[in-house]
């Protein structure tokens, strides 16, 4: 069942929001909520400050060690729940927005420690094309 709704009309360049189908069983963008909470470890949380550990570096591809791009997925240590880069290495669209905007998590490879933390978000448009900016997608599984 397809998760985001569009009223019959392909969305493809911004003319309209699509909306989120809540009883789908497909893939999307993650909620901010649902981002941080698996970035946090979710149940599993030990409170850090960056997926994972106190250390940036430690977890996380950025401005301060990436030596300009980004890295290849998993070389550094995961968080609580087994999931690697979500401090660091890209920023990870999320599915709220602000006005047209969308908001963004995690940091990129160029990022300062701040911009790396798990609170921090920012927010850019959709339509924007950027090396900085990728995407990991959640799945609502009726549970």
């Amino acid at each position: 069942m397809p998760v985001y709704n569009t009223s019959g009309a392909i969305y493809k360049t911004g003319q309209m929001t699509p909306t989120i189908n809540p009883v789908s069983n497909g893939y999307r963008l993650p909620r901010e909520a649902e981002w941080e909470w698996a970035a946090r470890g979710g149940v599993f949380s030990q409170g850090y400050t960056y997926s994972g550990s106190d250390d940036l570096n430690s977890v996380a591809w950025n401005g301060g060690n990436s030596d300009g791009g980004p890295r290849t997925v998993g070389t550094k240590a995961p968080n609580e729940l087994e999931i690697h880069d979500m401090s660091g290495n890209v920023w990870e669209w999320c599915w709220e927005a602000k006005d047209d905007a969308r908001y963004y998590r995690g940091g990129d490879w160029e990022a300062n420690p701040d911009q790396c933390a798990l609170f921090y978000h920012t927010f850019d448009y959709p339509f924007t094309r950027s090396k900085y900016i990728g995407f990991r997608l959640a799945r609502f599984t009726g549970e």
